[in-house]
Order: structure tokens, then C-alpha cells, then sequence
């Protein structure tokens, strides 16, 4: 596999076996409940292979609670097994420890692919390292490998997915992202240019004014990029929409006031408007944008508070109908609110999650409505 601007000689990608490429699985090491035993009994952590132990059911109840509350909710058993696959493959040197190369290794690669070259600068090796080895050892073991996990250090998905997000991006295939790249596609997720700007300067490492693949696979490790939100906002954009709906058809539900009613459609937005002869608020958001789903809360909270308008709500890549109302509203980023009078005429239109600038629209909307009585 050829990456963007990169001949095979210079870059390829070796696919994670149990038994083969970059990262090998060697004997099983000895695990940290065996150390713990080895204490407990006065023996050193390193003991000759001709002791053999087997824990207790008590024992391994015992390493199992070792495991944060966070990390038992976040994995099942069978996350777990994966795990300790993942990290015994990285254990090179079967000592049963994590060193700053094997640690590197590990985060430089998902399940099922490494690139045949590190990307990923020791520097930050090193301050993750640090972060999880709380003795200053060097090294860690499985409870912090667990840890690292569950804080979504690890990097998730096949080659072909970062392929995609990557050119989806790089618009004129030139095999690097630029700052004007970057922001044309931010922009339309509702990023303002002082974010993208720190976003971009934070992947950019050798400061040449472009991210190549590897460095777009440092910003979607340190989870500065969603992957799959990328993928979702490609895939919805190049879907093109059904032919708009007439709306002829009759307000099939009345929408209630004081919370936020969910609609599935232009033609069920349009019907309301026509028909309901009341203020409305509109909030065009996805399911996959990260403000959208921070701002869900204030916003039934608002709907709660500003019963004078009713609260609508739409996911725009629900259906070929949601697409068709981004479309006809003209959608560049999310979340964006429409306020519209009894009449349904708009009066303001707004972007972003925050609350203050919201609150402002309204409470503007509500004393001018008031004063024209």
C-alpha cells in the first residue's frame, strides 16, 4: 500500500497477525499477579521458570478490583482479553513490562495495521510514559496499560478508514493538508479559525506548513480529529439529498411547550411551521458533531425555561428528508438555531454552543415581541 505522497519504498504498512509483522506475539509473560505472589512469598519478581503457580480464584479477584471504576465500566471481559493480547504482542522482550520502545510500538499501531516506519516523536513517548508510570521505573505494566486504554490513548480502525478521512481533506490530492484544507473542512463542523489554527500548528511538528498522513495520525491518536466523525460528515456530503418535500401535508403531532420535540423531516418542519401559529425555535444538528450533543442539555434546560417558543430539533443526516431541510436551510456548520415568530417568518438565525449568545437571541425576540403588543 502506497501512502499519500509516499513511494512503497519509502513507507508501507504491515498488518497485525498474532504471529507476524511489526508487532509479534512472543510466549506469554508472566503476569502482575504472579509478581504480587512472588512478594507476598518473599521470592524476586524475575523468578526462575521451573516455579509454577496458578492464582487463586481470591487472587484474581483480587487483580481484577486493581482496575479503576472507570476502566471496569468502559471494558467487558472480552475487552480485556484483547487487551492483554494487544499487550503481550508489544512486550518484545517478554519481561512483562511496557519499555519506551514497546510503548511506542504499541501506540503507533491499531488492531489490524502499523506503518513500517515510527511516526509518532519519542518526546511524546516520553510524556506518556510519565503520565502512567507513577514509580519513575521506565517502564509499565498491564493495570496502566489498562488505564491508557481507557483514557483512549490507543489508536482504533483500519488503514482504509484513516486513507479516507485523510484525502476527504486533502482536496487537491497533493498527498499533504494545508492550512486553507484544514479549515474549509472545520469550518462547515462549527471550529472557529482560532481553533483550527491551533489544531493545525499542533499537527504541523516540523513547522513546513502542511500535515502530512503520519501527523494526521498523531492529531486522530491524541484525539484532537474524530475519525469517525470525519467519516460520517465525507459520507453525508456525498450523498445527494432527495428533491425537496412540498410540505402539503397536515401537522400530523402537535409539538409540546416546555421541551424539545425531535422531527424527522422537512415536510414535518414545513407542516409545523405552516400550522402551528406559534413562536418556534429550530436546531439542525448531527449525531456525530461534538457540540451538538454537549449543547443536548442545555437546550432541553432552555426549553424548559423559554416557554413562550417552542423547541424543535432535527439530526440532519437522519434520513434523505433531514438532509433535504439542511439543504433548503443552507447548513455550513453545526449546531445552528433558526428562531422563527408566530407568523413562521425567520427572524434570527445563530450558530455555535453557547448558551449566552443563545439566550441573547431569545430574550432580544421576547422584548420586541413584548413592546409591539
Amino acid at each position: 500500500v502506497t501512502l499519500p505522497n509516499q513511494s512503497a519504498a519509502q513507507v508501507s504498512f504491515s498488518t497485525r497477525r498474532v504471529s507476524s509483522g511489526i508487532l509479534k506475539r512472543f510466549a506469554s509473560p508472566r503476569n502482575i499477579i504472579l509478581q504480587k505472589h512472588h512478594r507476598h512469598q518473599g521470592l524476586p519478581n524475575r523468578c526462575k521458570k521451573s516455579v509454577q503457580w496458578r492464582p487463586t480464584q481470591w487472587q484474581l479477584g483480587e487483580r481484577r478490583s486493581s482496575l479503576t471504576k472507570m476502566q471496569a465500566l468502559t471494558f467487558t471481559a472480552a475487552d480485556i482479553k484483547d487487551l492483554r493480547m494487544r499487550y503481550e504482542s508489544a512486550d518484545v522482550d517478554g519481561d512483562s513490562w511496557l519499555n519506551k520502545e514497546e510503548l511506542r510500538s504499541v501506540l503507533e499501531c491499531t488492531d489490524t495495521f502499523c506503518l513500517s516506519r515510527h511516526w509518532l516523536p519519542m518526546e511524546q513517548v516520553e510524556a506518556i510514559m510519565a503520565q502512567y508510570d507513577k514509580e519513575g521505573l521506565g517502564r509499565i505494566g498491564f493495570d496502566q496499560f489498562v488505564q491508557l486504554a481507557g483514557d483512549q490513548q490507543l489508536l482504533e480502525g483500519k488503514l482504509d478508514e484513516y486513507l479516507e478521512a485523510f484525502q476527504g481533506i486533502d482536496k487537491d490530492d497533493s498527498g499533504f493538508i494545508d492550512v486553507q484544507e484544514m479549515s474549509a473542512f472545520l469550518e462547515r463542523l462549527g471550529s472557529s479559525k482560532s481553533e483550527i489554527q491551533a489544531l493545525f500548528d499542533q499537527g504541523d511538528l516540523n513547522d513546513d506548513q502542511q500535515i502530512d498522513f503520519t501527523e494526521f495520525l498523531g492529531l486522530v491518536r491524541a484525539r484532537s480529529l474524530d475519525l469517525q466523525a470525519i467519516l460520517k460528515y465525507l459520507a453525508l456530503s456525498s450523498t445527494q439529498p432527495e428533491p425537496e418535500t412540498n410540505g402539503v401535508r397536515a401537522m400530523e403531532v402537535v409539538p409540546q411547550v416546555g421541551s424539545v420535540n425531535v422531527i424527522h423531516g422537512k415536510g414535518e418542519f414545513d407542516a409545523i411551521l405552516r400550522d402551528l401559529g406559534r413562536p418556534m425555535m429550530l436546531m439542525i444538528g448531527f449525531q456525530w458533531c461534538r457540540p451538538c450533543k454537549g449543547f443536548a442539555r442545555k437546550y432541553e434546560r432552555l426549553a424548559e425555561e423559554f416557554k413562550d417558543i417552542t423547541f424543535l430539533k432535527v439530526f440532519g443526516e437522519e434520513n434523505e428528508d433531514t438532509k433535504a431541510l439542511v439543504k433548503a436551510m443552507k447548513v455550513k456548520s453545526s449546531p445552528v438555531f433558526y428562531l422563527f415568530d408566530a407568523s413562521g417568518t425567520l427572524i434570527s438565525e445563530f450558530k455555535g454552543a453557547n448558551e449566552e449568545r443563545f439566550r441573547a437571541n431569545v430574550q432580544e425576540f421576547l422584548s420586541n415581541a413584548t413592546a409591539s403588543r
